[in-house]
């Protein structure tokens, strides 16, 4: 039987070439995927998401454990104030909440404090006086931070 050279090297290459488009392509997209899964929420918070990045410069996470839902905000040196607060406490599954050098005041601990699903705090830094969190501290059943 004779080996036929020139079709062994033309398969090959044709191979090579796909392989090579398929790497591009990956390559190409796979940022693009990643950035979409990275931002994606549950339809019915997704205005409250875009204000979180937008408005106030901040990041969230959401669990695809619980359809997408925002569990965690970090608006850490961001310009945030009580009105922002009170958008935030809109997220039934919120669990974290960073507020940390924020412009956020008494006001806003004791919503914070009421929220169902809330199970970490941290307003370091913030308007927040030492009277309000030592108060904030017995009432929670979770840490808060500051």
């Amino acid at each position: 039987m004779q080996f036929n050279r020139s079709r062994f090297s033309i398969g090959c290459l044709l191979a090579t070439v796909a392989l090579i488009a398929v790497v591009i392509a990956g390559i190409t997209f796979t940022p693009i995927i990643l950035e979409r899964a990275r931002w994606q929420v549950h339809p019915s918070e997704q205005e409250i998401a875009d204000y979180i990045r937008y408005n106030l410069s901040g990041t969230y996470r959401a669990d695809p454990k619980v359809s997408f839902h925002i569990i965690d905000v970090n608006l850490e040196g961001t310009l945030a104030t009580d009105k922002d607060v009170d958008v935030l406490l809109q997220l039934k599954y919120l669990e974290y909440l960073n507020l940390a050098n924020t412009e956020i005041t008494d006001a806003s601990l004791d919503k914070v404090i009421g929220h169902k699903s809330i199970q970490g705090l941290r307003v370091t830094g913030s308007g927040i006086s030492q009277k309000a969190l030592r108060a904030a501290r017995k009432k929670a059943s979770w840490h808060i931070e500051g």
